[in-house]
């Protein structure tokens, strides 16, 4: 699956450090809002967002470790290390298209060795 595919071309040359200091206004973690506003501004079919609240809710819902409504930096980071062996300090250097093909190529390599 082409995790890139409906991310708009803009937000796939910027830098994932500052997507995410964008949308994080308060610099207190990632609320709901502010998950939304990222998710569907980055994320376009032909210009207009296309997720639905719902696949929000569940985005929000695998990073939000302690479930208080708001995504943190160090959950952030937990999810990459448990997930992809990544630290969010080096995924903030990669730009955005960079960063989903490195999560994609994880993804598949897993894929492959549970086959095995």
């Amino acid at each position: 699956m082409d995790y890139s595919l409906g991310i708009n071309n803009k937000t796939l040359k910027r830098n994932v450090g500052d997507v995410l200091k964008q949308y994080d206004k308060d610099g207190n973690g990632l609320n709901s809002s502010e998950i939304k506003d990222l998710v569907k501004g980055s994320v376009s079919i032909f210009g207009k967002p296309f997720v639905k609240d719902k696949t929000i809710q569940k985005i929000q819902g695998q990073f939000d470790a302690n479930k208080d409504g708001v995504v943190s930096e160090k959950e952030i980071d937990a999810f990459l290390k448990d997930k992809y062996n990544m630290k969010l300090e080096d995924a903030k250097k990669m730009n955005v298209k960079t960063f989903v093909d490195t999560l994609q190529e994880k993804d598949e390599a897993r894929k492959k060795a549970e086959k095995k």
